[in-house]
């Protein structure tokens, strides 16, 4: 990791600064920043990594055959800033964060800067900053959060994952190889400050060409989020509360597609809908995926529940049974995108006894429409037809109107 370089004549006096800092980030004004070469919130002690939850800062494993250091090297960039929390290892390149600007993203930042305070015996952040080792901090918990909600919500408890196999159960459904929502190994995110770092790692570790998002699954099993802040900028997305939508509405598809080992024939409505949930319960304004949905200055697209409404008054909204046939993300538009998410929202209010077994149900293979139409009439008790005559009637009387 390279140091700020220390010009002649000042080495004496620049070796220990050298030391502590480096300058690497580029803020979105492109001049490079000098951040803490080491974390200021744990000083690095053991004890106070142990507190916040951290296995370690790295180095460490990331997928098949390349570690936290390949992946420097790939990067190109001079220091990247790494964490291994219980469930995740996290990579960011993140640049500092002026606050400020959007009233409602500072008052969840305040809320979340709390609940992150009392992991930490040193915790004095600049007031209006987040500086990159509090966006780590703030990340790795956020990933934490949405990890432990989709366990619960789906009526899971960790230590049903971590059983030897001989002390499985032997009869109910497989849950999976390993400890992590039946994953081997934990999920991986990389947070990219350009767009270009992304693009290198996409295009070295992957067989796609993304410099913007990319999810999937990387040599050796690990499942893989990445983001790139310069991109979403690039798209009017300046906020980063609609970083943190994108990665959740990310992390979603993942956590659904490892569930029990990874596997990829979940049904796409069902994963597009959760998607949609855990990014507008973060913020309704920026459900940034839901092609032909997408908020603009002024508008008040992003209040999906009257639209909804209207949708499906006007038979305008797609059934359940044509939800089934979707295959990709591809073949949602916009009123596909805002049916998915009301009736998963809807499902997670309303059928909450019913949830452990919609999920099991819903990872088994189920390629062919019917296995779809039968595996949720077991979970649910009613018919396909039935559930969307449930679920519209709920629509007409519980939506709001504006």
């Amino acid at each position: 990791m390279a140091a700020r370089p220390c010009p002649d004549g000042a080495r004496a006096l620049l070796a220990v600064a050298c030391a502590l800092f480096v300058c690497a980030f580029q803020d979105p004004g492109g001049k490079p920043e000098e951040f803490a070469r080491i974390d200021p919130y744990t000083r690095g002690e053991p004890k106070a990594l142990e507190r916040a939850g951290y296995v370690s800062f790295g180095p460490f494993p990331w997928m098949a055959e390349a570690g936290t250091a390949e992946i420097e090297k790939v990067l190109g960039e001079a220091h990247v800033l790494w964490v291994e929390t219980a469930h995740f290892r996290l990579g960011s390149t993140l640049a500092t964060y002026r606050t400020g600007a959007d009233k409602q993203e500072d008052k969840q930042l305040r809320a979340e800067l709390e609940r992150l305070s009392k992991k930490f015996e040193h915790f004095e952040p600049d007031r209006n900053r987040l500086d990159p080792w509090l966006r780590l901090h703030l990340y790795a918990q956020r990933l934490e959060e949405q990890y432990t909600e989709f366990l619960a919500r789906f009526g899971f408890e960790e230590r049903e994952f971590a059983l030897p196999r001989e002390l499985a159960p032997a009869s109910g459904p497989a849950l999976g190889p390993g400890e992590y929502l039946g994953m081997e190994l934990k999920p991986t995110v990389l947070l990219t400050e350009s767009k270009a770092a992304l693009g290198r790692f996409v295009g070295q570790f992957t067989t796609q060409k993304e410099d913007c998002n990319f999810r999937g699954v990387l040599r050796g099993g690990t499942m893989f989020v990445g983001q790139s802040a310069e991109c979403l900028r690039a798209n009017g997305f300046e906020l980063d509360t609609a970083l943190h939508c994108a990665l959740a509405a990310d992390l979603a598809y993942d956590l659904v597609d490892g569930f029990r080992g990874y596997h990829d024939s979940s049904p796409e409505w069902f994963k597009c809908g959760l998607a949609s949930w855990f990014s507008r319960r973060i913020d309704e304004r920026f459900t940034i995926y839901a092609r032909g949905t997408i908020v603009r200055a002024g508008d008040d697209s992003w209040k999906w529940a009257p639209r909804v409404r209207g949708l499906v008054a006007h038979e305008q909204v797609p059934s359940w049974s044509a939800m089934l046939d979707w295959r990709r993300w591809e073949d949602i538009d916009a009123p596909g995108h805002m049916a998915a998410w009301s009736r998963v929202d809807w499902l997670l209010e309303h059928k909450r006894q019913a949830l452990r077994a919609l999920l099991l149900a819903l990872t088994e293979p189920l390629i062919v429409k019917s296995l779809q139409e039968a595996s949720l009439h077991a979970a649910l008790g009613v018919s396909l037809a039935e559930l969307d005559t449930q679920w519209r009637e709920f629509v007409r009387m519980g939506a709001p109107r504006k």
